[in-house]
């Protein structure tokens, strides 16, 4: 059996080395399945100043899960096949699926500014922070440092 599934995928890159800006957007749909249809972006800008180049990138995810909650609400939320391990393994993946479907919905963007340092050619110090917010449950909005070291050998 073949799940009809799409995905779209459109981006540009532009290095002028002194600065650089991309951009991408994707789409993802798979029909029947309770997998979410899935739309995400981003751009990004960045500006090389010697051995510096700070850069910002926004991004967005959404994911819409009506069409999966409504394929899990077509199913039986139990069965009765008078065989108890038939009928309690049907029920934990009728919770799993609902499980799955439920949380998949979700409107996200982010915004991330960094500072990368090249300490000498193959060697270069990073560090990002990130604002994430969740536009449908601000209790899951967040900031995320994070610091690291590249080497090239």
């Amino acid at each position: 059996m073949k799940i009809p599934a799409t995905f779209f995928e459109v981006a540009v890159d532009i290095d002028k080395y002194d600065w650089f800006v991309g951009a991408e957007f994707t789409q993802t749909e798979v029909d029947g399945s309770v997998i979410a249809d899935n739309k995400a972006w981003y751009v990004t800008a960045g500006m090389r100043l010697g051995k510096f180049t700070p850069h910002i990138t926004y991004e967005v995810e959404e994911a819409d899960n009506a069409d999966q909650l409504a394929l899990v609400a077509a199913l039986p939320s139990s069965i009765s096949t008078g065989d108890q391990v038939t009928d309690a393994t049907w029920s934990a993946i009728y919770q799993g699926a609902t499980g799955i479907a439920t949380q998949q919905k979700f409107e996200v963007s982010a915004v991330t500014a960094g500072l990368r340092y090249d300490v000498e050619p193959g060697f270069a110090l990073k560090a990002d922070v990130t604002w994430y917010s969740d536009d449908l449950d601000d209790a899951n909005d967040a900031t995320l440092l994070k610091v690291g070291v590249n080497y090239t050998f």
